[in-house]
């Protein structure tokens, strides 16, 4: 069961939405299908097997450490909103 913020963080219809509008995250994803294509174009299908696996385990590291920072800079937020009505 996730926490209120991992359900914040995880609410993939809003992130689904906003995400195609950032100018940002279109020219990441631009790139980053640039060179998944050139790298799977010269493999055998085990390794575009491997190197698909490879990245969804590297998204899954970088969700995780995200999550992470989100918690942690939320942490700090509300550490910040205290420190600032006392």
């Amino acid at each position: 069961m996730y926490s209120k913020l991992e359900e914040i963080y995880f609410d993939t219809q809003a992130v689904t939405e906003n995400a195609g509008k950032n100018e940002r995250y279109k020219k990441a994803f631009k790139e980053y299908d640039k060179f998944h294509n050139e790298l799977e174009s010269g493999l055998n299908e085990e390794q575009k097997k491997l190197l698909d696996e490879l990245f969804v385990a590297s998204g899954g590291m970088e969700s995780a450490y995200g999550l992470f920072a989100y918690k942690e800079g939320f942490k700090a937020a509300l550490l910040i909103a205290i420190e600032t009505l006392l």
